[in-house]
């Protein structure tokens, strides 16, 4: 670990470290103005904002240049040629930035003044970390707040927030997008690839400190789910709810993640290593890891083609082994006992 260390604050200078903001945007004017002026207002600004327009056809990049031309950091904004979905241009937003933290955003949120200020500060307090994601809370289309946050809704739909994943309440160090970027060829968010990552390397913190409003409306990119969603909800209905997810394509997905993050760790073990992400006993306990969750997520989908009479013993025999610590622990191994 103290080589990891060691080599994170060398870059630490008295001038603290350079702070980059990914952001994409598509027909994003309706609350993009919002995102910018929390950016702007930000008690520690940034040292620059990349931004990835996607093609819109509304006056998103129109709101950037005029942001662009009034703010005190620079603003670097590109229109790709065609659509290529949010996922791509985040991946390109990422490759441009050149700052040592470099911070996701989208277009609707509204950041909390002190969240730069927070998250710089929980890294230079944790030189072994690589990724931090904090606490939102999840508002209405006018920002009017739920009574709940986005770790109290994880929390109480799989009992911790280890799973959670938000990308505009993430910042990475440069050492892991180098190993990130590009992103493999699978059907996974970008989100999801750096969550992964950084967790199968133990690199990754959760600050419980709500930094950003979390703006929930019709036009969201991301899905509305019962875990996004900003309306109060009985324990019954939340549950009822939630039963319909984990679906047997979704489980897939999971299994071809964690293949992928096993192959990346193999394929780009020199660049950890060079960077001081990891020692070479963790990256082989990395890779280690990521095989046998891949290995249990397959048993998963294996019972589920199973009668239900006999998908049961399987189940608890997957529980014992830790199958389900992948997904919503006893949650996921009900609705592998529900499902069809």
């Amino acid at each position: 670990m103290q080589s990891r260390e060691m080599g994170w604050q060398a870059r630490s200078l008295a001038l603290g470290p350079r702070i980059s903001i990914a952001l994409a945007t598509f027909n994003g004017a309706r609350f993009l103005a919002d995102q910018l002026h929390s950016l702007e207002s930000q008690s520690s600004p940034p040292d620059e904002v990349v931004v990835v327009d996607d093609s819109s056809s509304d006056e998103s990049l129109e709101i950037v240049r005029e942001f662009a031309a009034r703010t005190k950091f620079a603003v670097h904004a590109v229109r790709t040629a065609s659509n290529t979905g949010y996922r791509k241009a985040f991946e390109t937003a990422l490759a441009m930035a050149s700052g040592d933290i470099v911070f996701l955003c989208d277009q609707d949120d509204v950041w909390h003044k002190q969240k730069i200020e927070t998250v710089v500060a929980a890294f230079q307090a944790r030189p072994e970390v690589a990724l931090i994601i904090h606490d939102l809370r999840i508002c209405t289309h006018d920002l009017r707040p739920s009574g709940r946050t986005k770790i109290q809704r994880e929390r109480e739909a799989t009992g911790s927030a280890k799973m959670y994943v938000t990308g505009m309440a993430t910042a990475v160090r440069r050492e892991l997008l180098s190993i990130a970027l590009p992103f493999p060829n699978i059907d996974l968010p970008h989100d999801d690839w750096l969550h992964l990552l950084a967790a199968a390397l133990d690199l990754r913190e959760v600050l419980v400190t709500p930094l950003a409003d979390f703006r929930r409306h019709s036009d969201n990119v991301t899905k509305e789910s019962v875990l996004n969603s900003p309306k109060r909800l009985s324990r019954l209905r939340f549950l009822l709810r939630l039963a319909g997810t984990d679906s047997s394509m979704s489980i897939r997905r999971r299994k071809v993640a964690l293949e992928a993050v096993a192959e990346t760790l193999r394929e780009r073990g020199g660049e950890i290593l060079d960077r001081r992400l990891a020692t070479p006993e963790m990256v082989q306990i990395a890779i280690a890891g990521a095989i046998a969750r891949a290995e249990l997520v397959e048993q998963r989908l294996a019972l589920r083609r199973l009668r239900r009479p006999a998908r049961l013993p399987r189940i608890v025999a997957l529980a014992r082994k830790g199958g389900y610590h992948e997904f919503s622990n006893w949650r996921s191994a009900l609705k592998d006992v529900l499902s069809p």
